[in-house]
Parts: C-alpha cells; sequence; structure tokens
C-alpha cells in the first residue's frame, strides 16, 4: 500500500476513535492502533500521532506495549521521539529515556537544546530502581 493511502486509512481511523464515546475509546484504540502499526510501521506520522493520542490519554504503558519494540529516533524522527522521551519520564523510565534522547541529540537539532537539556534533566532526577 503506498504510503499516502496508508496515512489517510490512518486518519480515518484516528477520526474513527476520536469520535467513539469517551468509555469505549480505549477498547478500541489499542487494537486499532497495532493494525496501523502493522501497515504503517515506518511512517513517522503515523508514529507521531500514536504516541500523541495515547499519551494525551494517559495510556503510557500502550505507547511502551505498542510502539517501543519497534520505535527508531532515525525512522520515527523529532515529534515522535520527543513523544517517547516525554512517555519515559512520566512512567520513569530512565534507561529506555537516555537511550533515546542519546539518539535523538545525534540529530543535532540545537534548534531543540533548551528541550533536550530539560528533558535529559527530568530523566537524570529519576530515582533508579
Amino acid at each position: 500500500m503506498p504510503a499516502f493511502w496508508k496515512l489517510i486509512f490512518f486518519y480515518c481511523i484516528k477520526l474513527y476513535v476520536l469520535f467513539m464515546p469517551n468509555y469505549k475509546k480505549h477498547l478500541v484504540a489499542v487494537p486499532v492502533y497495532k493494525e496501523i502499526i502493522s501497515i504503517a510501521a515506518n511512517e513517522p506520522d503515523a508514529i507521531w500521532v500514536i504516541t500523541g493520542d495515547l499519551r494525551q490519554r494517559n495510556r503510557i504503558d500502550d505507547i511502551f506495549e505498542l510502539v517501543y519494540p519497534i520505535f527508531s529516533v532515525d525512522k520515527h524522527g523529532i515529534n515522535a521521539s520527543l513523544n517517547m522521551v516525554q512517555a519515559c519520564i512520566q512512567t520513569n523510565r530512565k534507561t529506555e529515556g537516555l537511550k533515546i534522547l542519546d539518539d535523538f541529540k545525534k540529530l543535532q537539532r540545537y534548534d531543540l537544546l533548551q528541550v533536550t537539556n530539560d528533558m535529559e534533566r527530568q530523566l537524570k532526577n529519576i530515582k533508579s530502581t
């Protein structure tokens, strides 16, 4: 399936989930996102929207179940990377967050230096268990 059609499919499903009653969203979102990831795992926009949507709904563990195993900073880009690091901070996943942040820093995005430094500080302040 061409990338263009994958993204159209993705956004149609996203709208379906968006307009579903709140009490049912968590039942539908994970299976739908699994299907989308199976089709569009290499699409940065798909991973960015999935991680952002799950973070917004406080479904952080679902991010690590669905996205983390296939995630790559190089492949999925800036926005998804920042969402992943923020999810690591929210769930005290220090090691995973620092790894993603280290890979992100290799992109040399100096325009995001303040953001990455703040995230690194937050990760380093997480107590190791």
